[in-house]
């Protein structure tokens, strides 16, 4: 017997994220019925898909096999129920908070003016979309290759990091000619722990006060407040430098291959105008792209 839609959307969501809580915060299900049901499909395949791990769950190989195929299977089932269903054209696109909030909000008015006759769906995340239950056509990621085989990868902007500060905080703290200048002043990190990277690759002594928070967004806004000196993408304070109100005191070097990634299964093809937002964002964050392929 054929085991049931519903147990396979638990399965695949369990096998992505190799976390039984985690798939059950994306399934609405409990952390119990999500261990159930994996614990009956394996019974009513009899084969052991996971192995129990102190921290989590890892795939045993034929785990890794059945998840590719059912990740596939329930892609192209989502993909043409959304197809015969929709009514209104949509688009649901996936990306992480702080690009959400400092780049793409502000472009919202000018998305709809370009495109009236689409509704464009926004979810937030630093997780890989599972491009199956979640109905995500693309994502956008801040991240660096490699990616999941499987995946069409363009690099949408490289990373391009610089040190941010207020004007009035500029004014009133010494001057950063160098690396050695930073652990004189107050720094915001983020999730991303530049500054404690940057302090331990160079050696430095290590600054009196860190204010951290989880997002970059926030970091930012910190910076904004004249709270300390910030490392974010160039991409994201652009507007804030534009309009004075954040000062570049420092460029960052990063590696060469890490940017913001567009990703989606490979194969997966888009009516004309899905691919028209695609390319109105390519146009919009176009900048140093020394990986970007050419979408055929």
């Amino acid at each position: 017997m054929l085991p049931g839609l519903n147990a396979l959307r638990v399965f695949e969501s369990v096998a992505r994220h190799q976390n039984f809580r985690l798939a059950a915060e994306e399934l609405h299900l409990t952390q119990s019925a999500v261990a159930q049901r994996v614990r009956r499909l394996e019974s009513d395949l009899g084969t052991i898909l996971f192995t129990r791990q102190p921290r989590g769950l890892l795939l045993t190989a034929q785990g890794q096999t059945y998840h590719q195929s059912v990740q596939a299977g329930l892609a192209v089932i989502d993909e043409a129920t959304r197809a015969l269903t929709a009514k209104t054209q949509h688009l649901v696109m996936s990306v992480p908070p702080s690009f959400g909030s400092k780049w793409l909000l502000p472009r919202m008015d000018e998305i709809r003016e370009a495109f009236p006759d689409i509704e464009l769906r926004i979810t937030v995340s630093e997780a890989l979309a599972g491009f199956g239950a979640d109905g995500v056509d693309f994502v956008i990621r801040f991240s660096s290759p490699p990616f999941d085989k499987g995946l069409h990868v363009e690099c949408m902007a490289a990373a391009e990091l610089c040190a941010v500060a207020s004007p009035s905080y500029a004014a009133a703290n010494p001057v950063v000619r160098g690396l050695s200048d930073l652990s004189r002043h107050r720094l915001i990190d983020d999730a991303h722990r530049n500054w404690e990277k940057l302090i331990r690759h160079a050696n430095l002594g290590v600054a009196d006060k860190v204010l951290r928070f989880e997002q970059t967004s926030l970091a930012i806004d910190a910076a904004l407040a004249g709270q300390g000196l910030c490392i974010a993408p160039r991409i994201l304070v652009e507007a804030h430098i534009a309009n004075d109100e954040l000062r570049v005191l420092h460029e960052i070097e990063k590696p060469d291959d890490e940017g913001y990634f567009l990703l989606y299964p490979e194969g997966r093809d888009f009516d004309p105008g899905k691919w028209a937002i695609i390319d109105w964002l390519k146009g919009k964050m176009a900048g140093s792209l020394p990986w970007n392929r050419v979408r055929p």
